[in-house]
């Protein structure tokens, strides 16, 4: 009787053998993994015994029953019994074939060469080529020779009618070209003399280019570097446009890449960043975002990539991100978010400093001084700015502090530090926009350390969101009676205060200077929108009573009536002065005998 192995092979023995060879068999197969196709496997009959728990003779008798499956083999004194592991022969290639070779299947005729013989051929060809191309300049010159034979009679002719000679035909001849010069060139280069005196004779090259709608020209023969610093903004003009108009790129500020090249982020991404704002209650960066949300690293290869195209895919989503950053620090909010508090509407406020919209108005005693992130604003604080923590972006601010980034910036968020209160303070600059002017809120909590008319500085640092602000501490406290309003009466009074700030005293509003302004109402605010009544209410305040005219007018300084005004409103000097030299109030007038003093003549009105 006769059985199968589970590899296939037919085991021959009784029923009790064919179980134990069978056994035995996979037992040997086990050892086949560290052993290669085709390869004997074989193991001591002792170890194939205690392996499958019989006697040894019993393993001995049912293997020698299956030569054709076991083989028997004694190494140093034990016997051994041993498989072939299955497996696929490799197969041998018999039946190649000369005419399969490369040279065969592609020209059969070819015959080998040596190296002169292909030298030779080479010449041969260059040569074939320079006669054709010499004949082929020859034909152009016999055509070229008939044409102005042609000419000639033609001339002639015309001549003959009009009864004269004439010489309006000069014949042209092609040049006498050598037939070694076709494929052998000589190019003598000219002595440096010669090439410097070639460079100095050359004529300048004037360049038209057209940019917002009118042309400029530019002297294209100049240095590189003289032209790219004369030119640079009607050159970057010019390149705005172009990529605005090719589809194919993207921008955000003036930075600007291909389309195809910008990250895509989904619906989940923009959501973790807004629930992120909403979580921290702060503007963030775009650094802030890749750094905890996307899991980015400056070090990272495609950094700047991401942060272009982070800052490109929020500004798309307007209704849920608001940009208040500035060059290379790029912070965002969520749309509509609040973070400085204001006591009065940013409405209002803008549509108070609308003078500085005109830049003759928007003058400023204000002092800048250094440049980059050495720069340096000192400014005298006005009672209303003191009452609603604000700083007109007025002339020396704005040059003191950067632009927008964005056509559309509404605003940005700054840090001012404080190194002798160990305090910092957000604060927002409002960019102007049509009908307002810009200023700064958020500084309320810090001039409750200072009084109306005191003087402090602002200083950049090394990043373009964050300042120093400071002011200079006296070596003694002073004590004046100073203008403060009662919220409880609803009236100005003056209240004795401790300072130690340093201070102008033209702008101190003082009890001994301003006696009159005790017990002063606020305007109501149609009264306080109009500037002249503003003025007027000022003049009444601050200024002296005199006859003129037969009739009681006002004569007041500047000087004294500055302060004043800017209790209830904002004014610079430039626009205070023009109201009162405007003859749009005859009622204002100016001293005769000088001085920058006026007269009121509320008789005028």
């Amino acid at each position: 009787m006769a059985t199968k192995t589970k590899a296939g092979e037919k085991i021959e023995a009784s029923a009790p053998q064919q179980g134990l060879a069978d056994r035995a068999h996979q037992l040997l197969l086990r050892r086949a993994s560290v052993v290669a196709y085709g390869s004997k496997i074989s193991a001591p009959l002792a170890m194939l015994a205690s392996g499958l728990g019989v006697d040894a003779a019993q393993v001995e008798q049912a293997l020698a029953a299956n030569p054709q499956l076991f083989t028997r083999e004694e190494r140093g004194g034990q016997v051994y019994f041993g498989i072939e592991k299955p497996g696929l022969r490799s197969a041998r290639v018999t039946d190649w074939k000369p005419e399969h070779d490369l040279a065969n299947r592609l020209n059969p005729d070819a015959i080998a060469i040596s190296p002169e013989e292909s030298r030779l051929m080479t010449a041969e060809f260059a040569r074939r080529a320079a006669a054709n191309k010499a004949a082929r300049l020859a034909a152009e010159q016999e055509q070229l020779r008939l044409e102005q034979e042609a000419m000639r009679a033609m001339q002639s002719a015309a001549a003959a009618q009009v009864g004269g000679e004439s010489d309006l035909f000069t014949p042209y001849t092609l040049p006498e070209v050598a037939l070694t010069d076709l494929y052998e060139p000589i190019v003598e280069q000219p002595a440096p003399e010669e090439q410097v005196a070639a460079t100095l004779a050359r004529p300048n090259t004037i360049f038209t280019i057209s940019v917002n709608g009118s042309d400029q020209q530019v002297d294209l023969s100049a240095p590189l570097d003289e032209i790219i610093a004369q030119y640079r903004p009607a050159f970057a003009e010019l390149l705005r446009a172009a990529l605005t108009e090719d589809f194919r790129f993207v921008n955000f500020a003036e930075q600007w890449y291909l389309d195809d090249l910008v990250e895509r982020f989904s619906k989940g991404d923009l959501r973790r960043i807004k629930d992120y704002l909403a979580e921290t209650n702060e503007a963030l960066s775009d650094r802030t975002f890749l750094t905890d949300l996307f899991n980015k690293r400056p070090s990272d290869p495609d950094y700047e990539t991401y942060r272009f195209s982070l800052n490109y895919r929020l500004l798309k989503e307007k209704k849920e991100f608001e940009f208040v950053g500035v060059e290379d620090e790029r912070l965002w909010l969520p749309t509509n978010s609040t973070i400085i508090h204001q006591k009065r509407k940013a409405s209002e406020i803008g549509q108070d400093y609308r003078y500085l919209d005109e830049p003759a108005l928007a003058e400023s005693g204000d002092n800048v001084s250094g440049s980059g992130d050495k720069r340096k604003l000192e400014h005298t604080l006005t009672y209303y700015e003191y009452e609603n923590g604000l700083l007109p972006l007025d002339r020396a601010a704005q040059e003191f502090f950067p632009p927008p980034v964005l056509d559309d910036q509404r605003a940005a968020v700054f840090r001012f530090e404080s190194p002798q209160l160990y305090v910092t303070y957000l604060a927002e600059l409002r960019f102007p926009s049509p009908n307002r002017g810009g200023y700064l809120v958020g500084l309320d909590e810090f001039y409750q350390n200072l009084v109306p008319g005191a003087v402090f500085s602002i200083e950049a640092t090394a990043r373009p969101n964050v300042y120093t602000i400071t002011y200079n501490r006296l070596a003694t406290q002073q004590e004046e009676r100073l203008l403060q309003f009662d919220e409880r009466r609803n009236r100005y009074v003056f209240r004795p205060v401790l300072f130690n700030v340093q201070s102008d005293p033209g702008m101190l509003l003082s009890e001994a200077r301003f006696p009159r302004l005790e017990g002063l109402h606020r305007l109501e605010e149609s009264e306080r929108k109009r500037p002249e009544l503003v003025t007027s209410r000022a003049f009444e305040v601050v200024g002296n009573p005199v006859e003129r005219d037969s009739s009681t007018a006002y004569w007041a300084l500047l000087d004294d009536l500055f302060p004043a005004v800017n209790i209830q409103r904002p004014f610079s000097r430039a626009y205070l002065r023009a109201i009162l030299t405007s003859s749009q109030y005859p009622y204002f007038s100016a001293d005769p005998e000088g001085g920058d003093s006026y007269y009121y003549d509320p008789t005028k009105k």
